[in-house]
């Protein structure tokens, strides 16, 4: 673990993790500040990478308060299987802020 938290890995860790961010009363508390941008980059005919950036407004903190404004990106790298679909195969998510809008964040 570092001072932005601990990785989560492999897919049982990760949606254990999701379910109880999306169940919390302080991550639900938030509104978007404007829609989703996001941009595709192709690297091969297989290969594409995502970045989109989210901003929120008045999610809560954890022992008060609210965030004015959390400013998220993501990267997502997904490859096209044999049959036509699109499957991420790798994926990151960044916040520049360091306080906490959920008790297991860590």
């Amino acid at each position: 673990m570092n001072a932005f938290g601990s990785v989560k890995r492999g897919s049982a860790e990760i949606i254990a993790y999701l379910r109880g961010l999306f169940a919390d009363q302080n991550f639900d508390d938030g509104q978007l500040a404007a829609f989703p941008a996001s941009t595709l980059r192709r690297v091969t005919d297989d290969v594409v990478i995502v970045s989109t950036r989210l901003q929120v407004t008045g999610q809560g903190l954890v022992g008060g308060g609210a965030i004015a404004l959390r400013d998220n990106h993501s990267l997502h790298i997904l490859h096209k299987q044999p049959a036509g679909q699109w499957q991420i195969i790798s994926e990151m998510f960044s916040d520049a802020r360091q306080d906490h809008s959920y008790i297991n964040h860590s």
